[in-house]
């Protein structure tokens, strides 16, 4: 216990805090104790789980509480005894899709997997607009067999019914995938794949939703660097409005894309999977080295950026960096329509594209495969356009 309290306390946990873990530590062992319970085979989100619906039952309190405080004291007692050496079990496996309950659309999810190499968040699209569209055909007293152009028209006249243009142009993306796969394994004699038309979106249809580079910097302006998470958000705000990074890469920032030597930074873009070595600017290693010296919480993970409440451990995904942005965005009185995790990405892009930076550097340094990807961004900026507009005709 004592070794435990020594790591939560170089991580920077607060008395009061430590000493609620430890109430919950203490419950938890007795409870184990009283009923001949593996401490450490109990030690999991299942067990501490079932743990607080016990206590919540006993205690008549609620279950939501109940299991809020007792997982989160005794992940971080996990975490402790990790960090002691000790060998526990995995606390939260990661989550798969669950299993569709046709079989039809679980091989279609697997062929998918394998042959797409598609993220598990695009599978349970298909996997959704898959199921809904069988669902859909067996009403009509349809089989896989006996799909028609006429089946997949009413399904697209009820689906714009009730979505928006984007909603259906991406469910019918997911709709030729599934009909092309029906067509592979013999389940359709026609491939209708072809046949299914939706709407035409372009990539231009609307400006990139950028904030003026003043406001950008009042936003920085803005967090507290005197504390420790200020520090972790300044550092990892501050690179996303210099290097025009997305949610996502801040996330899959790890320690060994920092070259200190080389004063470089290797950015992985998840989309297209390719990386670009790109210099890593004074202002930006000073905000790192802030972060990392004085406010990251040690651990074995090679994420940069870490949370900073217990369990110290990697963000799951970018949503956090919506809400940072958000929060600050409020603090520093920006508003706007959209504060999403890509309105610093273009920003920085608009702000190049002012200043005169050809366009093949600025796609290069976003990671866009394609020029017309960037191109889009001449419309944001409003600097130069300005210097296009032709006068206006007097009466």
């Amino acid at each position: 216990m004592s070794e435990v309290k020594d790591y939560w306390r170089r991580c920077g946990l607060k008395v009061s805090s430590a000493g609620e873990y430890c109430r919950w530590v203490w419950i938890f062992r007795e409870y184990c104790r009283e009923r001949r319970l593996k401490e450490l085979g109990e030690l999991t989100l299942s067990g501490v789980r079932r743990f607080a619906e016990y206590y919540a039952r006993y205690h008549r309190m609620q279950r939501s509480v109940a299991r809020e405080s007792a997982c989160g004291a005794l992940h971080a007692w996990s975490e402790g005894l990790a960090a002691c050496n000790v060998n526990v079990l995995t606390w939260e496996p990661t989550p798969r899709p669950p299993r569709a309950p046709n079989p039809v659309v679980r091989q279609f999810i697997e062929y998918r997997r394998r042959h797409a190499g598609l993220s598990e968040s695009t599978l349970r699209q298909d996997q959704r607009t898959s199921l809904e569209f069988l669902q859909f055909v067996h009403q009509r007293r349809r089989t896989c067999h006996t799909i028609a152009l006429r089946d997949i028209d009413a399904f697209v006249l009820q689906l714009r019914r009730r979505m928006d243009v984007v909603s259906v142009a991406r469910k019918l993306g997911c709709l030729r995938a599934f009909l092309r796969f029906l067509r592979v394994t013999g389940r359709l004699r026609f491939d209708l794949a072809e046949s299914v038309v939706g709407p035409r979106l372009r990539k231009d249809r609307h400006p990139p939703r950028a904030l003026p580079w003043a406001a950008v910097q009042r936003i920085l302006r803005v967090v507290d660097t005197g504390t420790h998470t200020g520090r972790r958000d300044y550092a990892a705000l501050l690179l996303m409005s210099l290097y025009g990074l997305g949610g996502a890469e801040i996330v899959g920032l790890r320690l060994e894309d920092i070259n200190w030597d080389r004063k470089t930074i290797c950015i992985c873009r998840p989309k297209t999977r390719s990386t670009i070595l790109l210099p890593l600017l004074p202002q930006a290693a000073r905000a790192l080295i802030s972060y990392l010296k004085n406010s990251r919480p040690p651990g074995p993970f090679r994420q940069v950026f870490l949370r900073r409440k217990l369990p110290y451990v990697p963000f799951a995904e970018a949503a956090f960096i919506r809400g940072m942005l958000t929060y600050y965005a409020r603090k520093a009185g920006v508003t706007g329509r959209s504060l999403g995790s890509h309105v610093l990405r273009h920003s920085q892009a608009t702000r190049q594209v002012e200043l005169g930076t050809p366009l093949k550097i600025v796609g290069d340094i976003l990671g866009h495969r394609d020029p017309k990807d960037t191109s889009h961004y001449t419309r944001a900026a409003v600097r130069r356009l300005r210097d296009l507009a032709l006068p206006l005709p007097h009466a």
